[in-house]
């Protein structure tokens, strides 16, 4: 069985590209909201650190590099990872 009716549209039609346009950019609001909405951020220690910051402006009078760190709390537990 051919398909007869001959090549496809060089540009998808206005409600294709509409719709298309309305489900990325519905899909992006859903993604900031839940990133935006549903995550606490908690700097413990953030006035040192601009502090410290702000004493390491001059590049020359340095004589320490600065490490940074991070502790990532997960609020669920991957059981594929002890299968393992």
């Amino acid at each position: 069985m051919s398909n007869t009716s001959g090549p496809p549209p060089p540009m998808p039609s206005l409600p294709w590209r509409f719709t298309s346009s309305m489900i990325m950019g519905l899909t992006g609001s859903l993604s900031r909201g839940f990133l935006y909405g549903l995550n606490r951020i908690e700097v413990i220690g953030l006035d040192r650190f601009l502090e410290t910051l702000d004493k390491r402006q001059d590049i020359d009078g340095r004589e320490k590099g600065l490490i940074t760190g991070s502790s990532r709390r997960e609020g669920y537990s991957d059981h594929t990872d002890e299968c393992n």
